[in-house]
């Protein structure tokens, strides 16, 4: 009862990320703006930066955000327009003879975090696909730093170490920041294992069958980032026998 009752009196510090995600992204989750740096096809890209209007062309714009809009996001609407019309998911034809999206790593389309993108109507589905990769990554962290120990108001501030990385928040819309949402889970996974050995086999076999979800997530955001972010496994478990 006693471990019951603390574990609901996580769950508020466990959730607020989706909470601060949800109070940034509210105009784009409703619908009255797109979570997705469009402006910049009429500006940089052709042929429609000959054309773009007058309006546009003084609306201020971050460059900085060129590959969102240019390379990944073209490929996340293939993968979504071939659903809507049955076509192949995973191929594209746009591009010299054809090429599998998984094959480009540049898309991602069947990272778990992808999927509104994919499922909702354009581009509504970048919004919450943001809600879910802050809000993921930030309870991935929180359980962790419970499992290490911590209190919650310090679980809570690992969650923002995670979360708010600024690397982490620089590639958040790429598709890298679809895999390394899941470096927390994995840690917390990894360090679950040795912990649940000093009990039953029941509990051991329930950490080792949690762990392999991560690392499946990260391989179908994009095989070769997601090896970068596996490279993490030896680094933390060489810590653990000093324990």
């Amino acid at each position: 009862m006693r471990s019951r009752m603390s574990r609901l009196g996580s769950a508020p510090g466990a959730l607020a990320g989706f909470v601060l995600a949800a109070a940034v992204l509210w105009p784009s989750l409703t619908g009255t703006a797109a979570f997705l740096p469009a402006d910049l096809w009429w500006k940089s890209s052709q042929p429609w930066a000959a054309i773009a209007p007058a309006a546009v062309r003084h609306f201020p714009s971050n460059e900085l955000l060129g590959d969102q809009v240019v390379p990944y996001a073209p490929q996340l609407w293939v993968a979504h327009e071939s659903i809507r019309s049955g076509g192949q998911v995973l191929w594209n034809p746009y591009v010299g003879c054809g090429e599998p999206l998984l094959g480009s790593d540049l898309s991602g389309p069947l990272a778990p975090t992808n999927l509104p993108v994919l499922g909702l109507a354009w581009p509504d589905g970048f919004a919450w696909s943001a809600l879910l990769r802050f809000g993921w990554m930030w309870v991935g962290a929180f359980l962790l730093g419970r499992v290490l120990g911590l209190g919650r108001g310090w679980a809570a501030t690992l969650g923002v170490g995670f979360s708010l990385a600024p690397g982490l928040i620089l590639h958040f819309q790429q598709p890298r920041g679809a895999i390394h949402r899941w470096l927390p889970w994995l840690l917390l996974c990894v360090e679950r294992i040795p912990r649940a050995s000093r009990g039953d086999a029941r509990g051991l076999l329930r950490a080792a069958l949690a762990a392999p979800f991560p690392v499946l997530a990260m391989l179908l955001g994009a095989a070769a980032g997601a090896l970068v972010t596996l490279a993490v496994i030896p680094l933390w478990t060489a810590r653990l026998p000093d324990r």
